[in-house]
């Protein structure tokens, strides 16, 4: 059975990460590292939260490809992400991944 309180949590703090990023990058911040982890953040934690409340596979990892594909298993229709999503790298010193929208999954078909 699904603990609704534990997918709401996860889901709160997916809309904190989402509206952190959103609210630097319309403010113009130059925090571009940052803000495209905490969009990252949201992601994660929003797939997530679909995965626990269908009560898919979960894992403790970081991989969205992966965690999409645990999402289409249970509905096609996470497909059309897989259009949105790009892969750009910047040279942060530790941090050198950061997500936005089209081609994440390149290095996954490849």
């Amino acid at each position: 059975m699904v603990d609704i309180e534990i997918v709401r949590e996860w889901l709160a703090k997916a809309d904190e990460d989402f509206e952190f990023a959103r609210l630097n990058f319309e403010e113009g911040k130059p925090f571009f590292g940052q803000i495209c982890f905490h969009f990252q953040q949201a992601v994660e934690k929003y797939l997530k939260s679909y995965i626990i409340a269908n009560e898919l596979e979960f894992l403790k990892i970081h991989d969205l490809p992966l965690l999409l594909k645990i999402c289409l298993s249970k509905d096609p229709s996470f497909e059309q992400l897989r259009e949105d999503w790009v892969v750009t790298h910047f040279d942060f010193s530790y941090f050198n991944i950061c997500l936005t929208p089209k081609a994440i999954f390149a290095t996954m078909d490849a």
